[in-house]
């Protein structure tokens, strides 16, 4: 029993650094840009519905991300701008290294942990694909829109 315990403990660590380097990898993008969309999820004891609607207006900052160092000190600014109508936005001062994106609604900051550089995915980036999913009351996350043609 000790020994499966241990086995266990031993193996844990290696499992979190693989899910952290997965993450890592997705959210890995070749440009600052995308569309900020709200997700509001609406749950009764008979059904769930989930709400997506484009945030305009909404203040999107980009911070220098160090490390594990804590996010995010007013000198570790590197650019900031709103969404378009459609939620889409670029931050065009963005080069290669690691990044906080924060979007700012309702003065509540979702933060999500970035890198920009070369990613895994082959051509051009369209940043309408690239979608900040903020889910009210809750995280950011990366989604990638994907399309595929059939021939």
């Amino acid at each position: 029993m000790k020994y499966r315990l241990l086995l266990l403990l031993a193996a844990l660590p290696s499992s979190l650094y693989s899910q952290t380097s997965k993450l890592e990898k997705w959210n890995t993008i070749d440009r600052m840009c995308g569309r900020v969309i709200l997700v509001e999820k609406t749950i009764t004891p008979l059904s769930s519905h989930t709400t997506e609607r484009p945030l305009k207006k909404a203040e999107v900052l980009l911070y220098h991300r160090k490390g594990n160092k804590k996010c995010c000190t007013p000198e570790e600014l590197v650019s900031e701008t709103s969404t378009e109508s459609g939620g889409g936005f670029e931050l065009k001062d963005a080069g290669s290294g690691q990044y906080w994106v924060v979007v700012a609604i309702d003065k509540k900051r979702y933060r999500l942990a970035v890198t920009v550089g070369p990613s895994e995915r082959k051509g051009d980036v369209d940043c309408s694909d690239l979608l900040y999913e903020v889910v009210k009351d809750g995280d950011m996350q990366l989604v990638r829109k994907t399309t595929y043609h059939l021939s």
